[in-house]
C-alpha cells in the first residue's frame, strides 16, 4: 500500500461542502443526492479520497444530461457514485479505466482520458475493488469501491 494511512471518515466529505456538485451545476439544476447509511472510516489518504469523489461527480457532470441526479451513496465502506448519463457499454468498461482513452472522437476537447484512470489508480492504492455497471434501471453509469474499515 503506498497511500498515507491516516484515518478517514468517507462521511466526512459530504457533510464539509461535498454537497456541492460545482460552479454553474445549479443553474443548470442538476442536484447531488446523498445516500449514507454509517458511514465508515477507513485508512488512506483524505486529499486522494477528496480527488476520487470530485473526479467521478466531475465525470458525471460532464456526461450526464442537464437537470440529472447525481447520486453519492455511502453505506458503511462502500462508497457510489451514479449519474443519469449515457453510461458506458460492458465491452469498453475496462478500456475507460486506462490512461488517455477516450470512448468516442467527439469527447477529444472535453477532457484527457485522465479521470477514470486516475479513480482506479486512487482505488487501487487504497486496496478498494472499483466497478464500473450500469445504474439503476440500466440507466447511467454507476461506480463503486469498496473499502476496508477501520
Amino acid at each position: 500500500r503506498g497511500a498515507v494511512c491516516r484515518p478517514v471518515p468517507l462521511g466526512g466529505w459530504a457533510e464539509n461542502g461535498g454537497g456541492s456538485v460545482g460552479p454553474g451545476s445549479e443553474e443548470a439544476g442538476h442536484v447531488l443526492a446523498l445516500d449514507m447509511v454509517d458511514p465508515a472510516q477507513i485508512c488512506g489518504d483524505r486529499d486522494l479520497i477528496v480527488q476520487l469523489l470530485a473526479n467521478l461527480i466531475q465525470n458525471a457532470l460532464r456526461y450526464g444530461p442537464i437537470g440529472q441526479t447525481i447520486t453519492l451513496k455511502i453505506h458503511g465502506p462502500v462508497v457510489s457514485v451514479t449519474d443519469q448519463g449515457p453510461g458506458i457499454a460492458p465491452e469498453d468498461r475496462d478500456k475507460v479505466l486506462q490512461p488517455l482513452f477516450q470512448k468516442t472522437q467527439d469527447r477529444q476537447t472535453e477532457g484527457f482520458g485522465l479521470g477514470l484512470s486516475l479513480v482506479r489508480a486512487i482505488s487501487d492504492l487504497h486496496d478498494a475493488p472499483l466497478s464500473l455497471t450500469d445504474g439503476p434501471g440500466q440507466c447511467g453509469l454507476m461506480v463503486t469501491m469498496t473499502f476496508a474499515a477501520i
